[in-house]
């Protein structure tokens, strides 16, 4: 399943409209269409509370995992004075309430320009000195906690086209639906790719597998959070027809491993991931 959470109904119309999603009645005055059990499309309503609440309430009774994905939609305000409009991938959501950094796991190739954003429960009106950010919104880092409860950072995407620089009075919901619309073609590239990762036959590692990947892992003195990225890295390595075998051979040739240093290991790993994504 794809879990698709919007802010507002006038981000959500093209898709809703492009995929025919029929309404469901899923209760608790949450709005919700779908389309077979592939995509799920949720309104959470704006700011954090909302946000959070929504997705929470239905990752939950949906029982969404690890073999899903979710996408965050929506419109944005500019921070960049160099950035006027476009649709981005967001690589970074810092919380202004809390003063955390997210960064979801960019481990796919989606073909969209990448932009940090800023994420407060307030209307950003332009005027307030905001730091350091590209975009600006009030849901993502409220939907980024909610949803790494249920996947791993590299099945969720957070896609922001932008709308305004904060000066909303003449924004209105047609100027959204439109600018849906004009990025749908992107929009439904993602979905109809990540639709196709889904069904992906499950990898079957063999036992010679498994032990070069636990030697692997303690060679580069992996803790267990570690250890769950590195499995996640070589998942993906597989999908994409990537020799990984080969690849941790070299490491090993090379002199990088084992490791003598934690700090080093963080590298390794670092270094891995970066061949998966390539």
């Amino acid at each position: 399943m794809i879990y698709l959470f919007c802010a507002l109904y006038p981000e959500a119309a093209p898709l809703i409209k492009e995929y025919r999603m029929k309404r469901v009645d899923f209760g608790n005055g949450i709005r919700m269409w779908q389309k077979d059990n592939e995509l799920t499309l949720v309104l959470t309503g704006t700011g954090q509370l909302n946000a959070a609440a929504v997705t929470a309430a239905v990752l939950s009774r949906r029982k969404a995992g690890s073999h899903d994905f979710l996408i965050s939609y929506g419109c944005c305000a500019s921070l960049n004075t160099e950035k006027t409009d476009g649709i981005f991938l967001v690589h970074k959501i810092t919380d202004l309430q809390t003063g955390r950094d997210y960064y979801p796991d960019l481990l796919y190739e989606t073909g969209f320009a990448e932009a940090s954003l800023i994420s407060e429960n307030k209307v950003y009106t332009g005027a307030e000195n905001i730091g350091s950010g590209e975009l600006y919104d009030m849901e993502s880092a409220a939907v980024f906690h909610a949803g790494s409860m249920f996947f791993p950072l590299h099945s969720m995407f957070f896609i922001r086209f932008i709308s305004d620089a904060g000066q909303t009075e003449n924004l209105t919901a047609e100027t959204i639906t439109s600018l849906s619309a004009e990025y749908l073609p992107l929009m439904k590239k993602l979905i109809d790719d990540l639709a196709r990762h889904e069904e992906e036959k499950d990898i079957i590692l063999t036992e010679e597998d498994d032990r070069m990947i636990s030697k692997f892992a303690e060679d580069m003195g992996c803790s267990t959070a570690m250890k769950r990225e590195l499995h996640r890295y070589i998942h993906y390595a597989v999908l994409t027809g990537k020799d990984w075998k080969k690849k941790i051979e070299e490491l090993y040739e090379s002199g990088t491993l084992p490791v003598t240093e934690k700090e080093e290991g963080k590298k390794v790993l670092h270094a891995f991931r970066e061949y998966a994504a390539e």
